[in-house]
Formats: structure tokens, sequence, C-alpha cells
């Protein structure tokens, strides 16, 4: 590892981005024993990374990058979820904003315009869009289940869709708790970790598992509240995650269908384009 460090430090870049592809967890863990201290070490790899990613794509979003930027927001996360928040409520009681929302969002911003600058930025928090127009679009939800992280419970994730020409192309999903990162590329399957998934093969409702949330102040709550209750009584087992990990659990096999009748765009597009990699079928029920 002591090579890769080398040949960045002599702009070998081709060179260290090969090596970097093979071995990125142990040229982290060697730049770690060298500084001794992981805000450094984090800092330092993310500096070397961004370059590699820089000059290998400028303008066309990378899978790893998406995967990467997901994951590099781990530690802001989980440092204000171990240490507790207060909340706000936006436009209902279910609407909750936390300082970590906000703290999330402004880390994945900036590293993407430090990598895409030309790129269309669509963050929850952000009060304007950035470069809006432009052929390829970031939408970011960056405490997905914000309710669960702000009364502690492990139930939440980061989401980022990358769209070109309004057409979601790559998605990430990743849940820093469980340290599950679900990512997907359009006709290039989905993934947890670095396993492909697939949904089950689960054909009756019977005795099936499933995700109903009903939200009383959306489209159709009654139609929402009248399924929920049917699928009961077939016994069926409901769950509801509060968060986007659940559809990620049905392209992986675990949950059987889910459904909603909430959510904006910035919900729904990561989880949606990993369910459809993985063989979900997707319906708008509106």
């Amino acid at each position: 590892m002591r090579l890769a460090v080398a040949r960045y430090l002599r702009g070998d870049q081709q060179a260290f981005e090969t090596l970097v592809d093979r071995h990125r967890t142990m040229i982290y863990g060697f730049i770690f024993r060298m500084v001794g201290n992981q805000g450094t070490a984090d800092d330092l790899f993310q500096e070397m990374w961004l370059k590699v990613l820089k000059n290998a794509h400028t303008y066309r979003p990378r899978a790893k990058f998406s995967t990467w930027a997901i994951q590099i927001a781990r530690n802001t996360a989980l440092d204000h979820f171990k240490r507790g928040v207060t909340y706000k409520t936006k436009k209902n009681f279910a609407d909750l904003v936390t300082i970590a929302d906000h703290a999330v969002s402004d880390h994945l911003v900036t590293r993407i315009q430090q990598t895409y600058p030309t790129h269309h930025i669509h963050s929850e928090e952000l009060a304007t869009d950035i470069n809006p127009g432009a052929e390829f679009e970031w939408v970011i939800d960056p405490i997905d289940g914000t309710r669960n992280f702000a009364l502690g419970i492990p139930s939440w994730c980061i989401l980022i869709a990358v769209l070109q020409s309004g057409n979601a192309v790559l998605s990430a999903v990743y849940s820093p708790i469980s340290q599950d990162l679900f990512h997907a590329r359009a006709a290039g399957g989905a993934f947890l970790n670095d396993r492909p998934i697939s949904v089950n093969q689960v054909s009756s409702l019977e005795k099936s598992l499933a995700i109903i949330i009903a939200d009383p102040e959306r489209a159709y709550p009654k139609r929402y509240k009248l399924a929920a209750t049917r699928f009961l009584d077939q016994s069926g087992w409901l769950h509801h995650h509060g968060s986007m990990m659940g559809a990620c659990y049905l392209a992986s096999g675990g949950f059987d269908f889910f459904v909603s009748n909430c959510g904006y765009d910035h919900d729904y597009l990561a989880p949606m384009l990993i369910c459809k990699e993985a063989g979900a079928l997707i319906t708008d029920c509106f």
C-alpha cells in the first residue's frame, strides 16, 4: 500500500486508480495507521479518491462515486444519531427535520459539487436547486426516516438517485446502522453490498409479509386503510419500517410487497430503481 500512496504523491494517477480500485479498504487502513486519527484519515482518503474520480470521468456520474459519497456521510449521520437530536416539524406532523438532515445534506452536496460542478443537485433540505436543467440530476434525501432518527429508533437511511434526462440511471440506499448498502444501475442489476439481489417468488397474499403505508392526510386514505384490513384478514404479516429500507428489503427478497399513498420524488427514486432492477413490478396506484 506504500506503493499506492507513493504513486499518488508522484502524480501517477492511472496506476494509483488501478490500485485503489483493487485495494480501497487496505489503502484506507494504511493511511489511518500513518496519521493515527480517523478524521484526518477520512479527509486524506476522500481527497485522494476525489482526484481519482475527477480524472476518470469528469462529467458522467460513476456508480462508484454514488456509493462512495453515500458511505462517507456515515460518520456525520451516526455522530448526530448517537448524541441525540431535537427536531422541528415542516409540512405536517410526520414531516420532521433535524440538524443531522442539514449536516448530511451539506456534506453530500459539497462532495458532488466538487466532482461534478455542472450537475443539477436536488436535496430535500436545499432551499433552491443547484444548476437546474442540467442533463444529470442528483436527488438526495439525507435522512430518510427522520422521525425514527429523532426518536432514537435505528431504522433510517440515506438516499441518492442520479437521473439522466429525467430517467433514473444510478441509485444508492445506505443504512449506517447495519452498513447495508443497496445500489443499482439501470439495466445493470441491483446489489446489497457486493451481492446481486432479486425479489422473491411469492405470488399469494396469504401469510405474506408486507409493508402498507396509509397516511390519513394523503391520497385515498380510506382505500389504503381498507387494503391493510383485508390483508390482515388473510393472516398476513404487516410491517412499517418508517423508512425506505423496507422497499430495499423487498428488493432483496425479504418482503413480499410494498404499497404507500405518500412521499416525494426524493423518497422513491433511489429505492424504485433498486426494486425495478431486482425484478419488482412497479405500479402507480393513483
